[in-house]
């Protein structure tokens, strides 16, 4: 067959649709070099019909600008921006793996479902995001990065075990070119956002500690801490700290793991878990010495068996030329959310 068949970005060659958010879409694609050098990526780009639109263009740019000097193992990397036809587009990091949402779903539905592996997942990302936090521009500026979206969707676990913090197109940072109160509205997923974000629009690397003490009960317990039939409902239980707490949804569940999740969604910021590092180290303990215990090669052992093929996990979606117009981004009702919170 002629290359006149395949489809590409760039010089990247789509091998499948992954997704369409608000504003961009997402594929997996090969990249081939000399000598029979292969690599697979994934490609974000921006849709189409915002390619000629100002706001949208810089506000993809940012995202990748600032996502282009992260460099740790627990956040996907991006290797290249560029544009192909006229349209921005960002080559990252493949993480062959499952997200967080399908590691609990599987293991939900396999009841196996294990406190200690689930805290490794949560841990390593309470890693990333304290470099995220503490990050620095190339020539030594802090960045003031916030990433404003935690959640089990924006999390994914490579087959080695690696957690990964994707997707930081709503993450504020002290030097975006646009100004994050163009478009209004609140930023990230209402289910996931800390209090202060919801009352005042403030952020700061307390509020994705929180989302990540959210993220811990939720693919702990199956349930998110709060009740809210709607969106109203749901965001005035969270500023007024209505949480359930972890044992009231399970008489097993660790109390040392429950100590640890109350820490980080801590309604008061002064009382939360003060930086993605401590967080880090509280869930170690647990797992080393708590209710959790973990080795790595049982984690391991644990992923192998949950996802023990590649086609157990992700989506297989139409070539690009088979796409129809689909998919949408924003909260939902926390009612719709509720049905399958992870």
């Amino acid at each position: 067959m002629g290359t006149e068949s395949k489809l590409y970005i760039g010089k990247y060659e789509v091998v499948s649709f992954l997704g369409r958010g608000g504003m961009a879409e997402t594929y997996r694609c090969r990249h081939h070099g000399i000598g029979g050098f292969e690599k697979h990526v994934v490609v974000k780009r921006i849709r189409p019909e915002f390619a000629q639109e100002t706001l949208y263009v810089q506000m993809f740019l940012d995202e990748a600008r600032l996502h282009g000097v992260l460099n740790h193992s627990n956040i996907a990397q991006v290797f290249e921006i560029d544009e192909a036809d006229g349209i921005p587009f960002m080559a990252m990091e493949y993480v062959d793996g499952p997200t967080l949402t399908e590691v609990y779903r599987k293991a939900s539905a396999q009841k196996r479902i294990h406190f200690g592996h689930l805290a490794r997942v949560v841990s390593g990302i309470a890693m990333g995001l304290d470099y995220v936090h503490n990050a620095s521009s190339m020539d030594g500026k802090p960045l003031g990065l916030v990433h404003r979206d935690v959640s089990p969707g924006n999390i994914m676990v490579n087959m080695d075990g690696v957690p990964k913090l994707l997707d930081f197109g709503v993450a504020k940072a002290v030097d975006r070119m646009v100004d994050e109160t163009q478009g209004g509205g609140l930023k990230g997923k209402v289910r996931y956002m800390a209090p202060e974000q919801i009352a005042r629009g403030e952020t700061s690397p307390l509020s994705d500690v929180y989302s990540l003490g959210v993220t811990l009960f939720v693919v702990t317990t199956g349930k998110l801490p709060y009740v809210g039939a709607t969106d109203a409902e749901l965001m005035t239980e969270i500023v007024d700290g209505r949480a359930v707490s972890p044992s009231e949804l399970d008489p097993d569940y660790p109390r040392d793991l429950e100590r640890i999740v109350k820490w980080a969604i801590h309604t008061n910021p002064a009382k939360r878990l003060p930086n993605g590092r401590m967080f880090h180290s509280v869930l170690d303990k647990f797992i080393a010495e708590g209710g959790g215990y973990s080795t790595e090669q049982e984690y391991l052992d644990w992923l192998a068996a949950l996802f023990p093929t590649a086609d157990s996990y992700g989506v297989e979606s139409p070539p690009l030329s088979l796409m129809s117009e689909g998919g949408s981004s924003g909260t939902g009702s926390a009612k719709d959310v509720r049905a399958a919170v992870v």
